[in-house]
């Protein structure tokens, strides 16, 4: 009964990302084409940049189903992309201590803060990179990551390299309070539980047969993935 239990674990979860292949593709790293001419720009350290930090956490943390999603729009609030964040975010542009955007995710009173209760609140350093997009704009500027160089020679740890990737793009949807699918991703346990079956690089790398994450149009970057494939064909370890 036991090894039975033991095999329906990851079964489950490849049912649940719709899964019908469990090809692993080549590790190595191949820069991803730029989809605009913003991506034509390596990202700079000084600038926040909606498409590759905020939107993601936005989505994550914010634009799910039954909240602030395209469908749902709770509050008539849609969060789940540029154009809608800034029409119904309550988002003043260059103003951040002025914008109720900022307002709800630092609100004192939990039974007012967004995310709401029993979700966490955000991270002092997501809400100074939210504050920060704000105040150089607000603007929907987008950087290609992979132009910056991508360093896979050293050796990929989960605490440094993946596990930041799964808490900007997935952890709000997968949180103890908020299991999409059943799914969480919050600590290492949880996340090796989804690299079974290549699920987790297949529904990060959007493969065929799997169902794409982020949801959104939202993609990691492929250095981010080539780091997550990398860390997988060693073993997944918990470093």
């Amino acid at each position: 009964m036991k090894k039975l239990s033991v095999l329906v674990v990851p079964v489950l979860i490849y049912l649940f990302f719709n899964t019908s292949c469990t090809h692993m593709p080549d590790p190595e790293f191949v820069p991803d084409p730029p989809t605009d001419t913003t991506q034509n720009n390596p990202c700079s350290p000084d600038t926040v940049y909606f498409q590759n930090e905020v939107l993601p956490l936005i989505v994550s943390s914010c634009a799910k189903s039954g909240c602030h999603d395209a469908a749902t729009k709770a509050e008539r609030i849609n969060l789940s992309d540029y154009n809608s964040i800034l029409r119904t975010g309550g988002i003043k542009v260059g103003n951040p201590n002025g914008s109720e955007f900022i307002e709800v995710i630092t609100e004192t009173r939990v039974k007012d803060r967004m995310p709401p209760s029993p979700e966490p609140a955000l991270s002092a350093t997501q809400i100074e990179l939210l504050k920060k997009w704000i105040s150089q704009g607000a603007k929907n500027l987008a950087c290609n990551a992979n132009l910056n160089g991508c360093d896979t020679s050293k050796t990929i740890s989960f605490q440094k390299d993946i596990m930041p990737v799964i808490e900007l793009n997935c952890k709000g949807c997968h949180s103890a309070y908020s299991a999409g699918g059943g799914i969480k991703l919050t600590n290492y346990t949880e996340v090796k539980n989804v690299v079974t079956g290549g699920v987790l690089i297949g529904v990060m790398d959007q493969l065929s047969g799997f169902k794409p994450m982020p949801p959104a149009g939202n993609k990691v970057d492929r250095c981010n993935i080539s780091k997550i494939k990398i860390w997988i064909r060693n073993g997944a370890p918990n470093n």
